[in-house]
């Protein structure tokens, strides 16, 4: 706070306290337009992936977070495959989960 983030730019969006962001894609459409441009990030604490969507304002981008998939253990290596599905691997029950719009 204070003068060390004068001249910061404001966060895109706030995740949860403590949930432990473990992998993060940028989708622009791949998954269909009820995503749209996006950050899909996995949350390892909450067993969460969240869907921020983003919206350009200016040079900047605004962002709103909603649960996109619930119930996976532990997300991480949330990464954008070569044929524009999402891959989310879940650490403790060893699945790599494919997610796509078609």
């Amino acid at each position: 706070g204070g003068s060390t983030c004068a001249g910061v730019p404001s966060p895109v969006a706030v995740l949860d306290k403590h949930a432990g962001a473990s992998g993060v894609a940028i989708v622009t459409g791949q998954l269909g337009p009820a995503v749209g441009t996006a950050a899909i990030v996995g949350e390892w604490a909450l067993g969460a992936v969240l869907q921020v969507s983003l919206t350009r304002s200016g040079p900047t981008y605004t962002g709103k977070v909603a649960p996109l998939i619930m119930g996976i253990a532990n997300p991480v290596a949330v990464l954008l495959g070569p044929d524009g599905a999402i891959y989310i691997g879940d650490w403790t029950a060893g699945i790599i989960y494919r997610i796509s719009g078609s």
